[in-house]
C-alpha cells in the first residue's frame, strides 16, 4: 500500500515514465554521520542561527548570495558573520554585513565557486503547508511529496533516481524550502530545507555526500527561534 502510495505521489511530481519501475527505499534516515560539524557546517546569518564548531579555520568558508534565481557562491572570512564563543560555539555578530550573504556553508574539501545552477525560496510561496499537499507546485517543482500531517508528516524526495525518505517527524513538521540547487557541482541538486515551527531547523542535503542507493545525505544543520 504505501509502495502505491508513494509511486502515485511521485507520478503527479513527474511526468518521467521511469518512476513507474521505482521501487521505494527503506524507510531509514542516518544522521549519524556527517552531522555535527564533522565534514561541513551549515550556517543561516539571515536567521541568526548558531553551531558548535571546534575549529572554524579548519573548514573551507563560502557564501551563497544572490536573488530569486541567480546565485553565486563565493568563498568569505567566517569571522565577518560569526564570532567564536567558548560554551556556545559560533554565534552571529551584531553588526550586519552589507554583501548580502544569505547561507554560510564550511566545507572541510573546497568548492567550485563562481555561479551556479539553483535558486531561493523566499516568503508563503516556500511554506510546503499544514496537510497532504500533493499537488502543491513548490513541491512539485523540488520533487518532493508530503505524506501526512503536522509533525507526523512525511517528506519524501523523488526522481528517475528513486524514492528517499528526507523526515518522518524526528526534526518537526517539513516547514519550508530554503534553497535548492548544485552546491557541489556534481550536476545534481542539493537541497536547504526547515523543519519546526518556534524553534527551528535546517538541513543541508548534499547529492555528492549520498549513500549507494540513496538521493542525497543530510550532512549539516543550523537551529534558530522564531521568537524569543
Amino acid at each position: 500500500m504505501l509502495t502505491f502510495l508513494l509511486l502515485t505521489t511521485l507520478r503527479l511530481l513527474s511526468a518521467a515514465p521511469e518512476l513507474d519501475r521505482v521501487e521505494p527505499f527503506p524507510a531509514e534516515i542516518d544522521y549519524s554521520w556527517p552531522l555535527g560539524g564533522e565534514a561541513y557546517v551549515y550556517l543561516n546569518p539571515q536567521e541568526a542561527a548558531t553551531a558548535r564548531v571546534e575549529v572554524p579555520d579548519a573548514y573551507y568558508w563560502y557564501g551563497l548570495s544572490g536573488s530569486a534565481e541567480a546565485v553565486v557562491l563565493r568563498a568569505v572570512d567566517w569571522t565577518a558573520y560569526y564570532q567564536a564563543a567558548p560554551e556556545a560555539g559560533l554565534i552571529p555578530r551584531l553588526e550586519p554585513t552589507d554583501d548580502r550573504i544569505r547561507l554560510l556553508i564550511g566545507s572541510r574539501i573546497p568548492l567550485r565557486t563562481g555561479s551556479i545552477s539553483g535558486r531561493f525560496y523566499d516568503g508563503y510561496e516556500s511554506a510546503f503547508g499544514r496537510a497532504p499537499a500533493l499537488n502543491r507546485p513548490l513541491l512539485n517543482e523540488l520533487g518532493l511529496a508530503l505524506l501526512g500531517t503536522d509533525a507526523a508528516a512525511e517528506l519524501w524526495l523523488g526522481n528517475t533516481q528513486g524514492l528517499q525518505l528526507l523526515s518522518a517527524g524526528e526534526l518537526g513538521a517539513p516547514s519550508h524550502a530554503v534553497f535548492a540547487g548544485d552546491l557541489d557541482g556534481d550536476g545534481k541538486r542539493d537541497y536547504a530545507l526547515s523543519y519546526g515551527e518556534r524553534a527551528a531547523t535546517e538541513v543541508l542535503y548534499l547529492s555528492s555526500a549520498a549513500a549507494p542507493g540513496k538521493l542525497v545525505a543530510p550532512v549539516a544543520t543550523c537551529t534558530y527561534h522564531y521568537w524569543e
